[in-house]
């Protein structure tokens, strides 16, 4: 009896190998492609990361700068205040009632009185408005403030989520980059 033992023989004919060849080719470039993209889209982070940065040293610098205009304003304002209550605790304390109210009942004639009139009108327009403005300016100053905080909060966000974006494709380039290796080999 005669056992014949059959051992199957894989063998690859040449065009086999060469599509082998062919594909691992392929599959390398299309890695090399990958690892460029991936470079470019961090390189593009790295930049974006920059600006980002110089924008937020530049809202510190504007908030500096308001803070140091809003404090000068304060102290106008005080100043201000402190003039217009000692031209009004002058004139009660002289003359007992408004002082306002004296000097133009103080008129000689009627015209006199109209001109008078006119004058204390103007004082008292002139001196709210100030204060008004005084008030406006700072309260836009505050709002710039806030507006300058909440823009660097969002500046502070945007560079969290492109760094997280940034470890993202650097992981991503070291697969590309092992995978690579194994390729070649």
């Amino acid at each position: 009896m005669l056992f014949l033992s059959f051992s199957s023989v894989s063998a690859k004919t040449l065009g086999e190998l060469e599509k082998e060849l062919q594909d691992k080719k392929n599959e390398l470039s299309e890695n090399k492609a990958k690892q460029n993209l991936t470079e470019q889209e961090m390189n593009t982070i790295n930049n974006n990361l920059k600006t980002i940065q110089g924008n937020i040293n530049q809202i510190q610098i504007d908030t500096t700068n308001l803070e140091k205009e809003i404090l000068n304003f304060n102290e106008e304002i005080a100043k201000k205040q402190e003039e217009i209550k000692s031209i009004i605790s002058y004139f009660q304390i002289s003359s007992g009632e408004s002082a306002y109210l004296e000097y133009v009942m103080g008129a000689e004639d009627f015209t006199d009185f109209i001109y008078r009139s006119a004058v204390t009108e103007q004082m008292t327009s002139y001196n709210n408005s100030l204060i008004d403005d005084y008030n406006a300016t700072i309260k836009a100053n505050e709002d710039k403030k806030a507006e300058l905080a909440q823009k660097k909060e969002e500046l502070k966000e945007q560079q969290s989520a492109m760094k997280a974006e940034y470890k993202k494709l650097d992981k991503q380039l070291s697969v590309y980059t092992s995978d690579e290796m194994v390729i070649t080999d």
